[in-house]
C-alpha cells in the first residue's frame, strides 16, 4: 500500500527505527509485526494519560480524524483557529508538496493569546508524551508539527 502522506509520527518512528516505521505502518496489515498485548497496554495508558492532561487544560474542541477524515478535520481546525478558540485537541495540519502531503495531528494546538500580522490568532503546538524523558524523536515530531503550523 503506497501512501501519499508523511506524518509527523511516521517521521519520529523512522528516526527511532527505520524497521519499526516500515513494519508497523507501511506494510499491509497481514504483513505487519504482530500487535502484542504490552504494545496495546502502552497505547491505552498513553491515551488515558493524554485524556487526563487535556481534561485539566484550557478547554477546547476535540476532533476525530479517524471518524471524519483528515481533510474535514483540517478544514475544521483552520475554522476553529480563525475563531481563536482556546485549544484544539487532535486537529489536523496538512501541507501539500508536489507528490505527497505532510500531515501533522498535534495532540494540542493552544491559542497563545497573540495575533499575527494579519490579525489572526497565533497557536502553538503541544505534544503529550507518556515518558519520563524527552527523546530526539519527540523533538523531530514536534518540529515537523510546528513547521506545518507555521506554513499554514
Amino acid at each position: 500500500m503506497i501512501r501519499n502522506r508523511i506524518t509527523a509520527t511516521q517521521l519520529a518512528d523512522f528516526w527511532r527505527c527505520a524497521r519499526k516505521a516500515r513494519f508497523t505502518d507501511r506494510l499491509p496489515p497481514d504483513r505487519r509485526d504482530p500487535d502484542f498485548p504490552l504494545r496495546r497496554r502502552i497505547l491505552e495508558e498513553g491515551n488515558a494519560h493524554e485524556a487526563r492532561l487535556i481534561a485539566g487544560g484550557p478547554g477546547g474542541w476535540v476532533l476525530d480524524s479517524r471518524r471524519d477524515g483528515f481533510e474535514a478535520v483540517f478544514a475544521e481546525t483552520k475554522r476553529l483557529m480563525a475563531q481563536g478558540v482556546p485549544a484544539i485537541h487532535h486537529g489536523a495540519l496538512l501541507k501539500a508538496e508536489a507528490s505527497f502531503t505532510w500531515l501533522a495531528e498535534p495532540d494540542l494546538l493552544e491559542n497563545t493569546g497573540e495575533c499575527g500580522p494579519g490579525g489572526h490568532p497565533l497557536y502553538r503546538v503541544g505534544e503529550i508524551k507518556n515518558s519520563a524523558e524527552v527523546h530526539s524523536a519527540h523533538a523531530v515530531q514536534l518540529a515537523l508539527n510546528a513547521w506545518i503550523l507555521e506554513e499554514i
